[in-house]
């Protein structure tokens, strides 16, 4: 379901991308044209060729994701099998859920974390949390054998 990586691209860089392209953010509620049960869920894409880092596979996307007094619906991604991402600023977990989307385990996306976006997922309601995920079209097992980037755990 997740996996934890030490990866060498700094929170810092990452804040720096952030300053530059939040201007761009857009609401997932207008994206994806939902009933979200808060509003203030952002997002913010970022150009992959920003980022000079060899993960051994292509990189279908980089986004910023931005809570304020919001959460994420429990969901599958769509467009993307897999994404490794960590929290810049603030916390709040990613939590798994079974089929039957019952709450089976979490991780506190506190490092790099390779998540399995074909499993259920969500983000609970956060005051204040800004996360960076890549997006991978590799599933989260494809992904396990090609990540060259020390293990964490």
């Amino acid at each position: 379901m997740f996996q934890k990586y030490d990866i060498p691209l700094s929170k810092e860089y990452l804040l720096g991308l952030y300053e530059k392209y939040k201007s761009s953010s857009f609401s997932l509620k207008e994206y994806h044209n939902k009933s979200y049960s808060h509003e203030n869920t952002r997002m913010i894409h970022a150009p992959v060729k920003e980022f000079d880092l060899d993960l051994g596979v292509e990189i279908k996307s980089a986004r910023f994701c931005i809570y304020d007094q919001s959460s994420l619906f429990i969901h599958k991604d769509r467009k993307v099998r897999s994404r490794l991402g960590l929290i810049l600023q603030g916390e709040g977990p990613v939590l798994f859920y079974d089929e039957d989307k019952k709450y089976i385990q979490e991780t506190d996306f506190q490092t790099w974390t390779l998540i399995d976006t074909d499993v259920w997922h969500s983000v609970p309601e956060s005051s204040h949390r800004i996360s960076f995920q890549f997006g991978f079209g590799e599933n989260y097992e494809q992904m396990l054998d090609k990540i060259k980037f020390p293990v964490i755990g």
